[in-house]
């Protein structure tokens, strides 16, 4: 029983690492591109060893974060036109 326990927080805690560092990478370099290319590849790997419950939790943590990454991508698309342009932030 433990080890069964002991394999679900591996799973777990490998999801909820890699979300952090995809995210963590976003907030440096601005790429949605890359983000949206790292959570694919994260889910894909759930996906493709057919495990359908981590592979719904991703799909669920994927929805979570998605509204705020596309948040951030226009605050950041905003921040480097008013760099361009010679603006001020607000």
């Amino acid at each position: 029983m433990q080890e069964k326990i002991e394999e679900r927080h591996k799973k777990i805690a490998h999801i909820q690492n890699t979300i952090w560092e995809i995210y963590k990478t976003f907030l440096n370099n601005h790429d949605i591109t890359e983000y949206e290319h790292k959570w694919a590849e994260l889910l894909k790997t759930y996906q493709n060893i057919n495990d359908e419950e981590f592979f719904s939790f991703c799909k669920c943590l994927y929805v979570s974060w998605e509204q705020q990454a596309r948040n951030f991508a226009k605050i950041f698309r905003e921040l480097e036109r008013r760099g361009r342009d010679g603006e001020k932030a607000k």
